[in-house]
């Protein structure tokens, strides 16, 4: 008996090392194919043709139609856009065209009515170093130069890095954040920020010995009427990954870093320190009150709901106590001061809903009002492309869902 019972163990041992063999064979080959799958649909999905495909059957991912307009005449009012309702979000441009940035900035272009993007992902193989405009009149976008291809990266004999095989040297592909302003007085952007995102430590970054030929990272100028890129002269301050705003009263930018405010004015021009006491924090974002003389702070990295104020020729920022209805806190949040309401415009993500929600900021009064009916139906994620257009009494926003079409919106604010 002993004999067959071992016999029988055998076979059954025999039986069930073979089934595994079958099962583990079957199971390799299916996670192959997984494999295989995962890398022709991401081959797929980054040339965008399966997001074109669920478009064509289900429309745009955020479900909102654009709005029809007649373009007007560049750079001058659009009486259509005058009688945008108001209350709401509009959308009013969307294109395939380029991909936005959300690690870019923007400025309002107030000479030309443009709203004009520079700044980059930087990661992997998207580096973008163009500059962008949005006429919001002609209702379509320009840009100034190609994206320069990388090969075109050098250190030049300044020790600056820069870009481009012609005779104007540009600044690098770079995250920018809220460090983009437009200055009227000079028509130029300014961009106060730097290629941190190259490094040598990042998988896409260069190596350490082309690194360390850059001798210094300078604030850079682009003088928008001659299509020209300037670096400043002189110790630059860096607000990679900070905040800034534009002083009107004495045309001047603010930059904040995660201690100190800055200056930036004089010809020629330089910074200068001038308060202390911004949040230890990054993806910060600022606006300039300039009825109150104050700059406006909202949003960091730990997701704060807490506003900061500094007021010109005060030693320090203050954290302000707030006691009403605060929005929910919030990073890279897009920020603008209206000064025909005189109150800060902030959207910010409520990550419950999956909604974008708009609030106005009172400097004076320290509380916040939120305007219900003006929430984005999805999530705008990380963001610093809204501003404020004075001809038309509107606010301009650049976003849109991954996978979606860069769109531009308005909204006009009941006063």
């Amino acid at each position: 008996m002993p004999g067959i019972f071992g016999q029988y163990l055998q076979h059954m041992l025999r039986r069930l090392f073979a089934n595994y063999l079958v099962l583990t064979g079957v199971l390799a080959h299916i996670a192959l194919a997984g494999v295989v799958l995962l890398w022709v649909y991401g081959q797929v999905d980054e040339s965008g043709v399966i997001d074109e495909a669920r478009r064509a059957v289900l429309g745009s991912l955020d479900g909102v139609q654009v709005t029809e307009l007649a373009p007007g005449e560049p750079g001058a009012v659009n009486p259509a856009l005058l009688e945008l309702p108001a209350g709401v979000w509009h959308k009013l441009n969307s294109t395939g065209a380029f991909e936005r940035q959300a690690h870019g900035g923007a400025a309002f272009d107030s000479l030309r009515g443009r709203i004009t993007l520079f700044g980059s992902d930087t990661h992997r193989r998207n580096w973008d170093n163009s500059v962008r405009f949005f006429d919001v009149s002609a209702l379509r976008w320009s840009q100034s130069y190609p994206a320069d291809d990388p090969s075109t990266y050098r250190v030049n004999a300044d020790g600056l890095a820069v870009a481009g095989d012609g005779g104007n040297e540009h600044p690098w592909a770079m995250h920018t954040f809220d460090a983009v302003e437009y200055d009227p007085l000079m028509d130029r952007l300014i961009v106060a920020s730097y290629p941190a995102h190259m490094k040598p430590d990042k998988p896409w970054g260069f190596d350490k010995a082309f690194w360390r030929q850059i001798k210094r990272h300078p604030t850079w100028f682009y003088y928008i009427g001659e299509d020209r890129w300037e670096p400043m002269a002189g110790k630059a301050v860096l607000l990679f990954p900070y905040a800034a705003a534009f002083d009107p009263r004495r045309n001047e930018m603010i930059g904040v870093t995660e201690n100190t405010f800055y200056a930036l004015s004089g010809l020629p021009p330089r910074w200068q320190a001038i308060g202390k006491g911004p949040p230890n924090a990054w993806h910060t974002s600022a606006t300039f009150d300039s009825d109150l003389d104050a700059v406006v702070m909202y949003g960091t990295n730990r997701r704060a709901n807490t506003v900061w104020q500094y007021r010109r020729g005060e030693e320090r920022a203050r954290k302000m106590p707030t006691p009403g209805d605060r929005p929910p806190g919030g990073e890279s949040v897009p920020l603008v001061y209206h000064p025909g309401l005189q109150k800060v415009v902030a959207l910010v993500v409520n990550r419950r809903t999956k909604r974008t929600e708009t609030w106005l900021y009172a400097t004076a009064a320290d509380a916040w009002t939120r305007v219900g009916a003006a929430d984005l139906p999805f999530d705008i994620g990380m963001n610093y492309d809204m501003a404020y257009d004075q001809r038309h009494d509107l606010l301009w926003l650049v976003a849109n869902l991954p996978g979606d079409p860069v769109a531009v919106w308005a909204l006009r604010l009941q006063r």
